[in-house]
C-alpha cells in the first residue's frame, strides 16, 4: 500500500511539472528554458504559477493528477442472448482501469485498495 501511495505522489509531481512546463513552452519558451524556471521550484510555487495563468491544477481530472490503477477484477458488460435475443447483462473477468482513484494515504484509499487487492 505504501508503494502505491508513493506512486500517487509521484503521479502528482508529475502533473504540476507537466503543466507547468506546458505553458511556459506555450507562451514562447523553449523547453530547456522552460525547465531551468522549474528547477528547484516548490510543489505550491508551480501551482501558484498555474493558478496565476488561470489553472487551477486541483480542478484537473482525477487522472491526470493521481494516475490511474491496471488491475485484473470483474466487470459488468451488457450483450444479447444468442439463443432469446433477449438483452443481458453479466459479469466478466478481465482488465479493469480505474482513473477516479481516492487519494491512497486517506481513510477511503486504503479502504478502496483492500477491495481491490484483498488484505
Amino acid at each position: 500500500l505504501e508503494y502505491l501511495a508513493m506512486r500517487q505522489a509521484e503521479a502528482w509531481r508529475n502533473h504540476i511539472n507537466a503543466y507547468c512546463q506546458a505553458a511556459l513552452v506555450e507562451e514562447g519558451h523553449t523547453p530547456r528554458e522552460a525547465a531551468a524556471m522549474l528547477r528547484g521550484m516548490k510543489a505550491a510555487g508551480m501551482h501558484d504559477l498555474m493558478f496565476a495563468r488561470g489553472v487551477n491544477l486541483t480542478e484537473t481530472p482525477a487522472w491526470q493528477r493521481r494516475g490511474t490503477l491496471v488491475r485484473y477484477g470483474t466487470y459488468t458488460k451488457e450483450g444479447v442472448n444468442p439463443r432469446t435475443g433477449e438483452r443481458v447483462t453479466v459479469q466478466r473477468r478481465g482488465v479493469v482501469i480505474d482513473e477516479d482513484l481516492p487519494l491512497f494515504p486517506a481513510p477511503e484509499g486504503r479502504a478502496y485498495l483492500f477491495s481491490v487487492l484483498g488484505p
